[in-house]
């Protein structure tokens, strides 16, 4: 009697169970989710509800972990040019008004998110966008693993391996382009998969398009996935003449590659010169100022290669390299035995995985210095590829798969789950405690204590986010924050002056030229001493206050 009704309302007991433990220990834990895989294991597959409400528990663990992560981490350096740009996407015009030194679609998709919802609270709002693209791409990893391997399981152990990521978990936090385009490469990889269904095969394929362009859109090292993506496209297995096929499946996937892409031509071609320096010549110049300040971060091959070998090493990537290269050798050992593997359609995904990792590896290299945030993409294209050989092994070997993709998985949780899950106790909901809340509180106790606030005052800041939360104004010189002022003085005054920036050979004059009503320190003290000096010099009064880090200098007026 009882083992039935044990039976009978598993689930129930589990999830109980689950709450029980999270309200005695007073945090989620990522440790959670080991019982929830060990009962998927062993479950009977034909108990679909109970299957999929374990899958639905594991979703949850890892949701409130990212909700907790992304809303009370740190504020990052980067956050200011991304969301003041994104705010004054509003009235003014990107590149050209003011400078933005990325590709244009995280303003465009972010600004028009604050216009339409009103948003005051840019940092909170931005986050939230963040948390949305990450648990979002978690979700297409599970069914990208369901299209290709067919096993709730493997599906699970991979939305794991991918969330859990060290280089993943890092990049989560932040409301920046890191994340966004991740996002749309997996949605366009989902609808390529899919687009084997008769009749849905050229709308799917131009959904595949726009969002490949938008990823591309939001971060250009994602034209690596592109490439390889229209490529494929053109061998795709055809049951029709290639001149019908120009005009249908290629002709589907080349359209909604335009139409994503529009915008980047508009912007190109209304002005080439800004978008070029923007996209393409800052980062030549901020690799120069890497190497004027002395930096040891990597920037000669020798150096790039020390720092992936060393980012490999890490449990959170090395065990997904390896079980990558294992499948690569056991695909090529079973071409040689009696029982040959099963390539059929699944070659083509073979193909389109090992080229687009082949080609974000060589891009990963290309910039100055190097970043662990780059190794996202070849990270998330080595899980793809690996998924990709489930069905081309021999089917003896699937256990084997099964059982190196749950180790790989455990492994990766007890990598990455402390980082993902530090937050998940009592500060997950509590709003006072989140990051955008601090700093939109701080922001208008900034502006509290700049007296005779006039609506046409500025501040002078590289932390222009600290601005825009409290509604004053800044001068768009510093809406990338330090970026474009530190390589300012490699750059003719002229040009400077259209690329909208300047620099600390030319602070003191632009200053006085429009005198600001405060001054704004703290956040990035390598490049702020000349706005100290200036302060100083020009006698400005220092509050005797902190403001998260930050120091306040007012107009003595």
């Amino acid at each position: 009697m009882l083992s039935k009704l044990i039976q009978k309302h598993k689930l129930i007991i589990v999830t109980l169970a689950l709450v029980l433990s999270t309200i005695l220990l007073k945090r989620i834990s990522y440790s959670f989710i080991f019982p929830i895989l060990f009962f998927l294991g062993i479950s009977n597959k034909k108990d679909i509800s109970y299957r999929r409400g374990l899958i639905l528990l594991a979703f949850t663990i890892v949701a409130i972990g990212m909700f907790s992560y992304v809303m009370n981490n740190s504020l990052g350096r980067d956050e200011n040019m991304y969301l003041t740009s994104s705010k004054l996407m509003a009235s003014q015009s990107l590149y050209t008004d003011f400078a933005y030194f990325q590709m244009p679609y995280f303003p465009i998709i972010t600004g028009n998110l604050f216009k339409l919802f009103k948003i005051t609270h840019y940092l909170l709002f931005g986050r939230i966008i963040a948390f949305a693209a990450i648990f979002s791409s978690s979700i297409f990893i599970y069914l990208i693993s369901i299209k290709l391997t067919g096993s709730k399981f493997i599906s699970l152990t991979s939305m794991l391996i991918f969330s859990l990521n060290e280089t993943i978990v890092r990049a989560c936090g932040y409301a920046w382009n890191h994340v966004m385009p991740i996002t749309f490469l997996l949605i366009a990889l989902h609808f390529y998969l899919n687009s084997y269904v008769e009749n849905s095969r050229y709308r799917r394929l131009f959904f595949c398009g726009s969002f490949a362009a938008l990823a591309s859109g939001t971060k250009l090292f994602y034209i690596s996935t592109t490439i390889p993506l229209l490529i494929f496209t053109i061998f795709y297995p055809k049951k029709i003449s290639y001149k019908n096929y120009l005009r249908t499946e290629l002709t589907s996937f080349i359209s909604g590659l335009f139409v994503g892409s529009f915008p980047i031509f508009y912007y190109l071609f209304r002005n080439p010169e800004i978008f070029i320096f923007n996209n393409f010549k800052y980062h030549d110049l901020n690799s120069l100022w890497y190497k004027e300040i002395g930096t040891f971060s990597p920037i000669s091959l020798k150096q790039k290669l020390y720092a992936a070998k060393v980012l490999l090493l890490n449990n959170s990537n090395f065990f997904p390299t390896a079980i990558t290269i294992f499948f690569i050798i056991t695909l090529l050992v079973s071409l040689t035995k009696r029982e040959k593997p099963n390539l059929n359609f699944k070659i083509n995904y073979i193909g389109l995985s090992a080229s687009m990792l082949i080609f974000a590896i060589i891009v990963v290299f290309l910039p100055s210095p190097i970043q662990e945030l780059y190794f996202i993409l070849p990270f998330t294209l080595m899980l793809f590829l690996t998924l990709c050989f489930y069905n081309s092994i021999p089917n003896h070997c699937n256990i084997y798969f099964r059982s190196i993709f749950l180790a790989t998985s455990i492994i990766v949780m007890f990598s990455g789950g402390p980082r993902l899950f530090r937050y998940a106790d009592g500060r997950t909901f509590r709003t006072e405690g989140w990051r955008g809340m601090i700093v939109h509180q701080t922001a208008n106790e900034i502006k509290k204590n700049i007296p005779n606030m006039k609506s046409i005052d500025c501040i002078a800041t590289l932390s222009p986010l600290y601005a825009i939360e409290s509604q004053t104004n800044i001068y768009n010189e510093f809406s990338t924050g330090p970026f474009l002022y530190r390589v300012g003085h490699f750059i003719d005054k002229k040009l400077l002056a259209r690329y909208k920036g300047t620099s600390k050979i030319h602070l003191n004059t632009f200053l006085d030229a429009q005198e600001p009503k405060a001054i704004l320190v703290g956040h990035d003290k390598l490049v702020e001493q000349p706005f100290i000096d200036y302060a100083n010099s020009r006698g400005y009064l220092k509050v005797d206050k902190d403001f998260d880090g930050l120091t306040l200098y007012i107009l003595n007026k």
